[in-house]
């Protein structure tokens, strides 16, 4: 099988929770309940009209969780409307085809953003249909939206982009933050005010006043090498870090990191997202060894899936 496709598998919750969880790796997975034909930890293919393709971000709209966005390396975005059953491309103005990341605004979901790997950020006001170029010539990361219209997006080299109309018009907000390769970014969604910055070489970085002055906050971190950032929705003092190291955590709002790898046989992290339901369950991509997850808050960990063709985890992400 090549593993340059989408996969669903049907696991995890009863269909009365309404939760999907969507993983995307060298290629993506799509785990969904209730999936006609699965088997509870397994994966297997689906991708009806999505070529075979390296799929690096992926997308589920908050307010309806069949339809879904992947980006991909070459061929830009592709949309489902179906819960990942189908696939079309949807690059009307999208002038760079390697797409690494995707989000869509919680208030208006109509309108998404994409970020090129070299041609800057892109936004969409039509559901993907047609894009515009927002910020030209960065190696956009991550993409931020959960305190719409304020709006955060990490680069590689350009550090933080903010928008305070909507992702109309941007500008760098990066003072303080001396390591402005950014790898991951997440906001408080209690305290807007507050985000945080995973950063290549420099660990993380925390401002208080919307990324108008930075700090770096790597108390207890052994690697400053951190890959993405995950933020618990309901204690949002709880903080994880996917880094070269491991899975580190913080419940102190990032003032110190302990580490949280028990049961991990691989520490080469790329990603970890909780759960927005039940906060205590996390799931963590590797370089090397798939998808892990922890019921416990990062306590322990246990492998997650037993038929991945991949078991590089570029990306993690989970929606209602």
């Amino acid at each position: 099988m090549n593993p340059r496709q989408i996969w669903k598998s049907g696991m995890m919750m009863k269909k009365m929770v309404g939760l999907s969880l969507a993983l995307v790796a060298l290629f993506a997975l799509l785990l969904a309940p209730g999936v006609a034909g699965a088997t509870p930890g397994q994966w297997r293919w689906h991708g009806t009209g999505l070529a075979a393709e390296t799929v690096q971000s992926l997308a589920v709209d908050p307010t309806n969780s069949s339809i879904l966005y992947a980006g991909t390396t070459t061929n830009g975005v592709y949309k489902s409307t179906d819960g990942g059953g189908s696939w079309v491309k949807s690059n009307t103005g999208l002038t760079d085809m390697s797409v690494s990341a995707l989000a869509v605004d919680p208030v208006t979901p109509t309108t998404v953003y994409a970020g090129g790997w070299t041609g800057g950020l892109f936004r969409s006001t039509d559901s993907g249909a047609n894009w515009s170029v927002v910020i030209a010539g960065r190696k956009v990361t991550a993409i931020s939206t959960i305190s719409s219209p304020t709006l955060y997006t990490g680069t590689l080299g350009g550090g933080v982009f903010k928008s305070t109309d909507g992702g109309v018009t941007w500008n760098a907000s990066n003072t303080g933050l001396v390591q402005p390769f950014v790898e991951g970014l997440v906001v408080d969604p209690v305290t807007p005010a507050t985000l945080y910055v995973g950063t290549l070489i420099g660990g993380v970085y925390k401002s208080i006043n919307s990324g108008g002055n930075w700090a770096v906050v790597n108390t207890g971190l052994t690697t400053t090498s951190v890959n993405s950032l995950a933020i618990d929705p309901v204690t949002p003092a709880t903080l994880y870090a996917a880094t070269s190291g491991g899975i580190f955590k913080s419940t102190n709002s990032g003032a110190t990191w302990t580490a949280a790898n028990a049961g991990l046989t691989s520490l080469k992290m790329n990603r970890v997202a909780v759960d927005p339901v039940t906060p205590a369950t996390l799931y963590g991509g590797t370089t090397d060894s798939g998808v892990f997850k922890s019921t416990d808050g990062g306590l322990n960990w246990a492998i997650y899936g037993t038929t991945l063709t991949s078991v590089n985890i570029q990306s993690l992400a989970i929606a209602r």
